[in-house]
């Protein structure tokens, strides 16, 4: 049991809070963790996994987007960055945005359901599920 509680502390101590958005430019993932300055691009990668993922978009950026019909960054995954999930834990809806579509984040079986968060989120070349 105190190995239980050993790992679970080390884990938490270890999870950073990271920001992340598809770099249309560099064909990844951009991956921002927050400094004295703000929230700031640490990494690039391929594919991420997090714990507590809440889904968010800038209405103005969107509207920039749609005004200007050009893309901006304005639609983010927070949360903490985990190196695998727990057993039997395997995220298997998968989620979308389109600003032209939506003004949120959605479920591509359930277009009019959106999830403002989840457990657990996978995020990589292949999409996001949830």
């Amino acid at each position: 049991m105190l190995d239980l509680c050993v790992k679970i502390y080390d884990d938490v101590l270890t999870m950073k809070k990271v920001r992340i958005y598809r770099n249309l430019n560099r064909k990844c993932l951009s991956v921002q963790t927050m400094t004295e300055k703000g929230w700031r691009v640490s990494k690039h990668v391929k594919s991420i996994k997090l714990k507590s993922a809440i889904f968010k978009v800038s209405e103005a950026g969107r509207q920039r987007v749609i005004r200007e019909k050009r893309k901006n960054v304005h639609a983010y995954i927070e949360g903490y960055e985990i190196e695998s999930f727990p057993e039997g834990v395997k995220p298997s809806k998968r989620i979308s945005y389109n600003p032209y579509k939506s003004s949120h984040f959605f479920y591509t079986d359930e277009p009019d359901r959106k999830p403002l968060s989840t457990f657990y989120a996978e995020i990589g070349e292949n999409g996001i599920f949830a």
